[in-house]
């Protein structure tokens, strides 16, 4: 099988860790032990107020994330900036703890502290939950994401914030499941940064089947002390609720909240680099294209993930999100234009510096206009392809070559910013790019794509095109192939990396159907039934509920709420 951890990402890894990013003397430091430091970790409040929960019914379960104060985490004075790194691709994460005291980012690792790219710093939280009476109903620990950008997951299990300075009551949604958002798990290295103006929003990871009653939530955070603090007093959470089964007033109060949820989740705009038209979307210019005179990218397929397995009018299909990255020591840089607004195809160019440094350009495949649901813009044809191939390598199903609106959706390997002040890294567009982003409209006569180098564009499995028909493939062993640029028509550095690989397995007959989909190397294995009538996968299963699927389709195609 291929796999897109390959050359061209190694030598990106090693690029980023020598030249301009990490100066080799101060990567040197994150063999020490860990220093004492000012650092302080400080939630919210300490203890709140007793709220009211109401659900509709007694099954329903109650989610951590109703508990924790919105947001959670702030810091004192010091930013709180971890560097989350495979110490070569496919190896696990180590943390190191940055200080930019003496104008540059020292790393010093934290001994025993492990991290997810995906959920963020392991067993950093410690929970317990107890009656009335004091009795412990559960304990343990969960991640936590430390990063000021809105990450570590999403509840769907009440609609909008709690404002604990506020009694309720609040509603519980009848579902409390949950996604962590705090990176991609295929990452080779991202970083974390919580600072006093940018404070963490913690949305939890668990849920509790409980009886009506009173109760006491506690959360401790960095509760062995793995991180060096000036002190621990202030990182304990405390919060009281009792919890109440009436439909009736269930309904009455989540009418009252979707009705304000709806107008936000619905009116949906395209990000600002997305939003401009006419004159305003032009061609990239020399110093938009970041790298070396000469440079290229390197598009990259990264295995399939996040399945889902559905069983729609008849048909058994098989759903996958599906990430090109750019691994390569330039950006992926695409502007079209057309004289006329009546079809559906735009001539388009890939830009490029030459060897002196300048501009450049080449002819591509254009672009075309897609009009399906979670799409209805412009898209880079031919991107990639899809298919299902027997384990002799026999192809059974191809996708039609598999068009993006190319954006850099996915961080997946970003160091730490040289210089005396840090950042994490963004969870969707427009971190650190001077390319714009226009995927335009229908009548549109000019659109721009870009993909930096680090950065991955992730189609998730609730799109229109990430699925394939299963439904006369019999029990057994299939491989699921993505391969990216499938026509050469962009220029690239490492066409090797080109093509990825799934093994997944489908079992059972009729409504008895399932999917596996063992580990590999880094991304974590997979197991799901078919369900009939509905989706089935990861994606499905978020928080993107509250403006319905569709909503939820044109957010991960790019769109953001109103603000």
């Amino acid at each position: 099988m291929v796999n897109s951890s390959t050359p061209g990402r190694a030598r990106l890894f090693t690029l980023f860790l020598t030249v301009g990013i990490l100066f080799p003397a101060v990567l040197g430091a994150a063999d020490r032990s860990v220093a004492s430091t000012q650092l302080d970790l400080v939630v919210r409040k300490n203890d709140f107020k007793k709220i009211e929960l109401v659900r509709a019914k007694s099954r329903h379960r109650v989610a951590d994330g109703v508990l924790l104060p919105q947001p959670t985490v702030r810091t004192g004075s010091i930013p709180f900036e971890t560097w989350v790194h495979r110490l070569s691709p496919g190896e696990p994460a180590v943390v190191d703890l940055i200080d930019r005291s003496s104008g540059q980012p020292v790393p010093t690792r934290v001994p025993g502290l492990e991290a997810s790219f995906s959920e963020g710093l392991n067993d950093f939280i410690e929970y317990r939950l107890m009656d009335d009476g004091g009795r412990i109903l559960y304990e343990g620990t969960q991640p936590f994401c430390p990063n000021g950008f809105g990450g570590g997951g999403y509840t769907a299990s009440v609609f909008g914030h709690l404002d604990p300075d506020e009694n309720g009551p609040y509603p519980i949604y009848p579902q409390g499941d949950f996604y962590g958002i705090c990176g991609e798990e295929q990452a080779e290295s991202l970083v974390w940064f919580t600072g006093p103006g940018n404070p963490v929003y913690t949305f939890g990871s668990k849920s509790f089947r409980l009886r009506d009653g009173d109760y006491r939530f506690e959360a401790t955070l960095n509760p062995d002390g793995a991180i060096p603090e000036r002190t621990l007093a202030n990182n304990r959470i405390v919060q009281r609720f009792s919890l109440t089964t009436n439909r009736k007033r269930w309904r009455k109060l989540i009418l009252g909240s979707q009705a304000g949820l709806r107008s936000t989740a619905l009116a949906r705009t395209p990000l600002g680099h997305r939003g401009n038209e006419g004159s305003s979307v032009a061609p990239p210019i020399a110093s938009q294209i970041k790298g070396p005179p000469g440079a290229l990218p390197d598009p990259a397929a990264l295995a399939a993930s996040k399945f889902g397995y559905d069983l729609q009018r008849g048909r058994a299909r098989i759903s996958f999100s599906s990430i090109v990255a750019n691994f390569g020591e330039a950006p992926i840089s695409l502007f079209g234009k057309r004289k006329q607004k009546k079809s559906t195809t735009m001539p388009g160019w890939q830009y490029l510096k030459d060897m002196n440094g300048n501009l450049s350009r080449r002819s591509t495949n254009g672009f075309v206009w897609d009009r399906r649901d979670g799409h209805k813009h412009w898209h880079y044809n031919k991107l990639a392809v899809y298919e299902l191939l027997s384990m002799d390598g026999d192809v059974l199903r191809r996708s039609s070559k598999v068009g993006f609106c190319f954006m850099p959706t996915t961080a997946l390997l970003i160091n730490p910013l040289p210089g005396p002040v840090g950042s994490g890294t963004g969870f969707g567009y427009g971190a650190d790019s001077d390319l714009s982003v226009s995927c335009g409209q229908r009548d549109s006569k000019r659109v721009s794509m870009a993909l930096e180098s680090g950065w991955g564009d992730e189609y998730f499995q609730g799109i229109a095109g990430q699925s394939l028909d299963v439904t006369s493939l019999p029990v057994g062993q299939y491989r699921l192939r993505i391969t990216v640029n499938p026509e050469g028509d962009l220029a690239e550095s490492n066409p090797a990396n080109n093509v990825s690989e799934r093994l997944i397995e489908l079992g059972g007959t009729g409504l008895g159907r399932t999917l596996t989909v063992p580990r590999q190397g880094i991304v974590g294995p997979e197991f799901r039934r078919i369900a009939a009538g509905r989706s089935s996968g990861a994606f499905y299963r978020s928080a993107f509920r509250s403006g319905g699927q569709a909503a939820a389709s044109r957010l991960l195609c790019g769109l953001v709420p109103a603000n």
